[in-house]
């Protein structure tokens, strides 16, 4: 026997809407919005100095596991971003997003080439 919804149950809340707004016409997922703190975190990280751990915090008022989650599940995996981590001369971790040139990933030392 399949499941009949009862036509009196209301889904949505009075007042509101219950408008379905086509997938065509909302911002694709895998894009950060202009202004939004994800778009903030890809500047920071496209610097060619790129960015430390406590300036994307400061930049995005988030948590150091929170930054290093978006690091890690939206910019690396989602987007398919290739954010890199090195340390520099002080020990301080820098994250930044590695250039691609010609359609190929390259690194900062074989662009001064």
């Amino acid at each position: 026997m399949a499941f009949q919804a009862d036509p009196s149950f209301q889904t949505s809340l009075p007042g509101h809407s219950s408008q379905v707004i086509p997938l065509s016409q909302t911002a694709h997922p895998s894009q950060p919005i202009t202004g939004s703190k994800q778009s903030r975190l890809i500047e920071l990280l496209h610097q060619p100095a790129g960015a430390s751990l406590a300036d994307l915090i400061q930049a995005t008022g988030w948590q150091a596991h929170s930054v290093r989650g978006v690091i890690s599940g939206v910019l690396r995996k989602r987007l398919g971003l290739a954010v890199i981590c090195q340390a520099n001369q002080d020990g301080k971790r820098i994250y930044r997003i590695k250039p691609v040139m010609n359609g190929a990933e390259t690194d900062s030392a074989e662009m001064a080439k």
